[in-house]
């Protein structure tokens, strides 16, 4: 059986593996073009300049 079981408490549910790993694919895939659309603005800016300003790292534009 390709499932994996999460117990908490008394309540318990089975996942198959093909899901999570859809959905974990999913989520990077619209992480990566949230990144995408941050750095395309009025000017061009690099993935690594979007990540330090949203770290809170980036130069200040005014």
């Amino acid at each position: 059986m390709n499932a994996i079981v999460l117990r908490a408490g008394g309540c318990s549910a089975r996942v198959e593996r093909r899901t999570v790993l859809m959905s974990a694919g999913l989520v990077l895939a619209g992480l990566l073009l949230a990144l995408v659309g941050l750095c395309h603005g009025a000017s061009w800016a690099t993935p690594a300049e979007v990540l330090s300003a949203l770290a809170g790292q980036g130069t200040r534009s005014w």
